[in-house]
């Protein structure tokens, strides 16, 4: 085996691994805009809350008659 050969085999491991370890990342970065989009799906698909004021339940209207509650 020459220095020239051995040299070539060295580059070709070391760029086999950054390739590797791009590949992995970029899955990685997938993987999490993926989740990001399934969030927000999920909450849009919520159902609503109940309204602020209730029009069933309402207090009398000279309530409270002494500015306090009893």
């Amino acid at each position: 085996m020459t220095a020239g050969n051995a040299g070539l085999m060295v580059t070709c491991a070391i760029q086999i691994t950054q390739s590797l370890q791009m590949l992995v990342r970029q899955a990685s970065e997938i993987e999490t805009n993926i989740i990001g989009v399934e969030r927000i799906n999920e909450y849009a698909e919520l159902p609503p809350e109940a309204p602020w004021e209730s029009q069933e339940k309402q207090p009398p209207p000279d309530w409270p008659t002494k500015g306090e509650i009893l």
